[in-house]
C-alpha cells in the first residue's frame, strides 16, 4: 500500500522470485478493477498483502471477497525492529 493508502503497488513473481509484472494502482473501484485485469491471465495466484490487518486490510478483504487467496506479509522494517527489540531484551 502507498504511504497515503491511496495506491497499491504490486509485483508479480514466479516461484523462483523472478518479477513477471508490476504496477501501481489507485485503491478506488477503477484502480482495483485495473489491478485485477492486470493479473487475470496468471493462474493460481496468491496475493501477499503487506499489512493485511492494517493499511492493507481493505485490499485484502476485497480480494478475499472475490475468491482470491491472500496471505499477510510483515514489512521488513517491522521484522528488523523485532530483532533489535529481542536483542535488547536479552542483554
Amino acid at each position: 500500500m502507498g504511504r497515503s493508502s491511496k495506491t497499491a503497488t504490486i509485483e508479480v513473481v514466479d516461484r523462483h522470485e523472478n518479477v513477471l509484472a508490476s504496477g501501481r494502482f489507485a485503491t478506488d473501484k477503477a484502480g482495483y478493477a485495473a489491478m485485477r485485469k492486470h493479473v487475470a491471465a496468471l493462474p493460481d495466484r496468491v496475493w501477499a498483502v503487506e499489512g493485511s490487518n492494517g493499511a492493507g486490510r481493505s485490499l485484502a478483504q476485497r480480494l478475499l471477497a472475490d475468491g482470491e487467496h491472500v496471505v499477510d506479509v510483515v514489512r521488513a522494517q517491522h521484522v528488523e525492529q523485532r530483532r533489535v527489540g529481542c536483542r535488547k531484551a536479552k542483554m
